[in-house]
């Protein structure tokens, strides 16, 4: 027999198995007594579903379905028996015994293949509305057959989930696409290109949340249930199923859904937070520090042998002080250091730290570069140049002194729970004390960067000068770049 008869064989009987069981529970919530027939209505469904799986084990044979249906029609018109006589009875649920009625239609007409067992009675539609909210999970159902999405719906309402059901496959793929649900009950032999189709389409696509698909089918091969899994269903069950384990794996789908939604949620919060002090830390240390930061290398201290140290101060800026507020103070140091920073890596130099009034920039630190001095000392002609369109809360064009010094530095991190990357060494101090020598709009520099400089750049004498510590030494200023003589 074929595929199709099959299904619908075992689709209508687990229909009467399943609204037998609503129709006891309903004699129940009414508070009415049950009739002594309605048991029977689930022993009779249970005995057509016996002799259903005795026959598909000899399902080829035609004599066997001949069989078949000596066997359960006989029985079928027991049930019709019981089902007119409990339509009369007190509290009578009467939707859910037409629900029944129905199915018990359909699998007079697939055994007898000829008119109806009975009257057909049109499939009544739910009265049970959707609950508001989630309370547990919102199940798509996706099944052409209007008992099988009433009785799955039915099931997860039960089971405190939301049913959502689609009787064609087109309205199933469109609904998970664009909608969220916690699982999936989707029928294999669906119209239009079946589960296969479905499960195709539904996970070739870029879903952030997929919700898992528990497959129902009427097959026994298992060769379907392998093929379901291997395009992406995560459960099969064979109808007619029970009821409690639909109602357990359902369970176990959703429970795996939201764990996984919260897994993603906390992956994900977990990436914007390391993103977040990824962000800082290249803010707070100069980019080479700022990865061994983040790796938790401790502690982090190198010995630089050449690098070129430039302290940028601004004059005035403590009578500034004392006739600006606080906000214009530091808008106007923001706007300062922000343009000083933007032109460190167009000259290829790195920024260190501000210190009150002043910036400090090296060059040479990461890499050792014969030029790196140079790219320093245009760094800071170029402050010089254009330092004057800056214009102070007082009105008046910004004005700088530098100190520029070369030799070996030591570098490195220190701090426990205020990490902080400084320089030490006697360079550092002679640049620092270079700086508090010069004069406004100048670049003071030491004998060492003129031995560097003097080819390319144009260095004027500013004298020996006492430098604390330090003595008497040569000094210079300079002033700009020298032009090139043509070849």
């Amino acid at each position: 027999m074929s595929s199709r008869f099959r299904h619908d064989l075992f689709t209508s009987f687990g229909q009467m198995k399943g609204y037998a069981d609503f129709i006891l529970e309903d004699y129940q919530r009414l508070g009415a007594n049950t009739p002594e027939p309605a048991p029977q209505l689930k022993i009779l469904s249970a005995k057509l579903l016996a002799h259903a799986r005795n026959w598909e084990r000899d399902s080829d044979s035609i004599q066997s379905s001949e069989t078949l249906a000596e066997l359960c029609l006989p029985i079928l018109d027991q049930i019709l028996e019981i089902v007119q006589g409990l339509k009369h009875t007190s509290h009578a649920p009467i939707e859910d015994l037409a629900r029944f009625h129905h199915a018990l239609n359909k699998a007079g007409v697939t055994l007898r293949n000829r008119g109806d067992l009975a009257p057909k009675i049109d499939h009544p539609a739910p009265t049970t509305q959707p609950q508001i909210g989630r309370p547990q999970g919102t199940i798509l159902i996706i099944d052409d057959d209007a008992g099988e999405q009433e009785m799955a719906t039915r099931i997860c309402e039960d089971a405190g989930h939301v049913g959502v059901a689609v009787g064609s496959l087109e309205d199933g793929i469109e609904r998970a696409l664009t909608q969220d649900y916690d699982a999936i009950l989707l029928d294999w032999n669906m119209p239009g290109g079946g589960a296969r189709t479905f499960l195709s389409r539904y996970h070739e696509t870029n879903l952030a949340h997929r919700a898992p698909v528990i497959l129902i089918s009427a097959e026994g091969d298992s060769n379907v249930f392998i093929d379901a899994m291997r395009l992406g269903a995560v459960d099969f069950l064979q109808k007619p199923y029970d009821r409690k384990e639909l109602i357990a794996r359902l369970d176990y789908a959703v429970r795996t859904k939201l764990a996984e939604e919260r897994l993603s949620n906390a992956m994900a919060r977990l990436r914007r937070e390391e993103e977040s002090r990824r962000h800082l830390v290249l803010n707070i240390f100069p980019s080479h520090i700022a990865g061994r930061v983040m790796k938790g290398e401790n502690p982090i201290a190198d010995l630089a042998p050449d690098v070129g140290v430039l302290f940028v101060d601004i004059v005035g800026f403590t009578r500034l002080t004392l006739t600006t507020t606080p906000k214009d103070i530091i808008a106007f140091l923001s706007l300062t250091f922000e343009w000083m920073e933007s032109l460190t890596s167009r000259y290829g130099i790195e920024k260190i730290k501000t210190i009150g009034d002043s910036f400090l920039a090296v060059s040479g630190l990461t890499e050792e570069r014969p030029i790196h001095l140079s790219m320093l000392a245009d760094f800071a002609l170029h402050l010089l140049q254009y330092a004057k369109k800056i214009v102070t809360p007082a009105q008046i064009p910004l004005s700088l002194r530098m100190g520029l010094h070369r030799g070996p530095v030591i570098a490195g991190v220190v701090g426990k729970q205020k990490l902080g990357y400084d320089l030490w060494g006697d360079t550092v101090n002679f640049a620092a004390r270079l700086e508090r020598l010069a004069q406004p709009d100048t670049i003071l520099t030491s004998s060492e960067v003129f031995q560097s400089l003097d080819k390319d750049y144009i260095l004027i004498p500013a004298g020996k000068q006492e430098v604390k510590d330090l003595g008497q030494r040569q000094l210079y200023n300079i002033q700009g770049k020298r032009e090139k003589k043509p070849s």
